[in-house]
């Protein structure tokens, strides 16, 4: 096809690229660095002296967007069909960044750093649109592009909103998950936007490339009723904010929280979504998000465990292993393969050691009975009186010993004392506590160990076909009464493949009724049937590569573990033989105390 553009330059088509509702875009012969856009119905009126305008007040902004630069006709003066725009090769929809499912396929190399940069370049974006005075007025996930090196480019300009001195060119169109609560349900026909309610949706769409594709008013509702995300939207129910207890919402699970980020990102994700800047038009601009997620990108760290997690130095652990760990899901792929080297330890060899570690049975305490010793005679003045002065001494007690039967009484009741506190002594060192539970965690650590190559492989395979799953995307299913536009509700609430699908996660999406819900599992059922026969590729390795890093961090803890465990023990065993043996001696003293004290008091039998 031949066309010619306003300088009545002809241009002929090549090959069509891609088809949507409003129009066509093909190749242009001879130039590849432009393609052409064909409206499928022919355009007039307001339509045409805004394309004309744009492709004569361009001001540059080709950089980050596929602005107009010519007008194209069926023959020269004739009738508008079309226009040229930059081509953009290399991009992405920025859904295909912020779903986790999506980006391990689309940017397989993206960590939360690069989702941070992105989000900071498509603010960039939209500032070149609002500093030279038009709104995009239609934000929507496929209107932004980004490349792999996280550079952001707008497309579908021709729906923007333009304002060229006085003339404004209206965009009379919205997407409603992007749309902010003063518009939610309104004709946009007529209406003058706002470069505030632009930053309604771009404040959605840094939210859901921070927060892993979550929508932030897709949250759990604890209302009557289903609480759609248009409705939440307009009642400006926010799901993850600091007051969305109030507004009887909270995050789903398995979501990060806004501690995630810098408090100052967090506020600002606060302002955007509040009453207040509805009437106040107090949402932060493109310009604050630049600042402060650029603060928020050199403010990151790496995880010790996990090279791929990035989180900000403020915070005290790592968030996304804390999320992998509750959800099952692997957000971010690692390349660098960690090895099992199951030859280096032998664990039935370790264990037999560490039960050979025992603690002697309590030997038993000297007999006093049995000590031989010679009862230490009384003194002269001591003896008691003999015959008859005996016996009336017997009788009245008048006889003086100077208190030794009161004091070889004492001696003896302080001996008893003192064998009755080593005896206690003795019987408390039968066992040791520490020494008993290091075993039982030993034991644990072992039994743990000797399940680890099962859970392993369990895992792993769980994880492969989540990842086999995830290849299955619900958009492009061609499911029962399943369209792009539901497909797009379910992606707003986590769920964008056939892994993400529950009955129960389904049925509690408002809109989705039995019958949907059971389209969408017997799809994926169906799917599971045929994994039986999948065989993993390279990709699925690099995905398997994290749980095979998981478990062998955990190997080698519990290695460390019942090797340190071994020297503890024999530490243990150690110390509480040290302590039987001074006891012992001890006893040996107090039992040749008490044996005399016996034999001394006997005297006066």
């Amino acid at each position: 096809m031949r066309l010619y553009d306003h300088l009545n330059k002809p241009i002929v088509l090549g090959e069509e690229l891609g088809r949507g509702g409003e129009g066509a875009v093909f190749t242009i012969q001879g130039d590849t660095r432009n393609v052409v856009k064909i409206y499928h119905k022919p355009i007039a009126g307001e339509k045409t002296q805004k394309l004309k305008a744009m492709v004569a007040n361009s001001q540059d902004l080709s950089r980050f967007t596929a602005w107009p630069s010519a007008t194209l006709y069926e023959k020269p003066g004739g009738a508008l069909k079309g226009f040229i725009m930059p081509r953009v090769s290399g991009y992405r929809e920025v859904h295909e960044l912020y779903g986790p499912a999506h980006r391990k396929v689309q940017f397989p190399h993206a960590d939360w750093a690069f989702l941070v940069h992105s989000a900071r370049n498509v603010a960039a974006a939209f500032k070149s649109i609002h500093d030279c005075g038009h709104t995009i007025g239609d934000v929507n996930q496929s209107g932004i592009l980004i490349s792999q090196q996280a550079v952001c480019h707008l497309i579908d300009t021709d729906s923007f909103q333009i304002k060229f001195g006085n003339k404004v060119y209206y965009c009379e169109v919205g997407t409603p998950h992007f749309t902010p609560p003063e518009l939610q349900g309104k004709s946009f026909k007529g209406i003058l936007r706002k470069a505030n309610q632009d930053n309604f949706g771009l404040a959605v769409i840094i939210f859901q490339l921070l927060f892993m594709g979550r929508h932030p008013f897709a949250g759990r509702y604890f209302g009557s009723g289903d609480m759609p995300i248009e409705r939440a939207i307009q009642e400006s129910r926010f799901a993850f904010g600091a007051k969305a207890s109030t507004k009887q919402m909270s995050p789903p699970p398995n979501t990060l929280d806004l501690s995630v980020c810098t408090s100052s990102v967090s506020q600002l994700f606060e302002r955007a979504f509040s009453e207040e800047a509805v009437y106040k038009e107090s949402r932060p601009t493109a310009q604050e998000w630049i600042n402060h997620l650029d603060a928020l990108k050199n403010a990151l760290r790496s995880c010790t465990q996990n090279q791929t997690h990035k989180y900000h130095k403020g915070l005290s652990y790592c968030p996304w292993c804390k999320l992998e760990n509750e959800s099952g899901i692997v957000y971010f792929l690692a390349y660098t393969s960690v090895g099992l080297d199951k030859n280096r330890f032998n664990i039935e060899e370790v264990w037999s050691k560490i039960q050979a570690i025992k603690i002697p049975s309590l030997a038993k305490l000297p007999d006093t009975s049995s000590i031989r010793v010679v009862p230490t005679p009384l003194p002269a003045y001591a003896k008691p009186p003999t015959g008859i002065a005996g016996v009336i001494n017997f009788l009245v007690r008048f006889h003086d010993d100077k208190g030794e039967r009161n004091k070889r009484k004492a001696a003896l009741r302080d001996a008893e004392k003192k064998w009755e506190y080593i005896e206690k002594q003795w019987q408390a060192l039968k066992s040791d506590s520490d020494f008993n539970s290091i075993c039982r965690n030993l034991r644990n650590a072992y039994n743990e160990y000797k399940e680890l190559a099962n859970k392993h492989q369990d895992e792993r395979k769980a994880l492969l076909l989540k990842t086999y799953l995830d290849r299955f995307f619900i958009e492009n299913a061609g499911i029962s009464n399943i369209g792009k536009k539901r497909a797009l509700v379910l992606a707003s609430y986590g769920i964008e493949t056939a892994a993400d699908i529950t009955y129960d996660r389904v049925s509690s999406i408002p809109g989705f009724g039995p019958v949907l819900t059971q389209n969408l599992v017997d799809w994926c059922k169906s799917l599971e049937i045929r994994f039986q026969q999948y065989r993993p590729t390279p990709n699925d390795l690099a995905v398997l590569n994290a749980v095979d890093q998981k478990y062998a961090r955990r190997r080698s803890e519990l290695e460390s573990k019942l090797n340190g465990g071994m020297a503890q023990l024999e530490h243990r065993r150690s110390a509480l033989i040290q302590k039987r043996e001074q006891v012992y001696k001890e006893a040996i003293i107090a039992a040749k105390k008490l044996a005399q004290a016996q034999a001394d008091m006997k005297v006066y039998s």
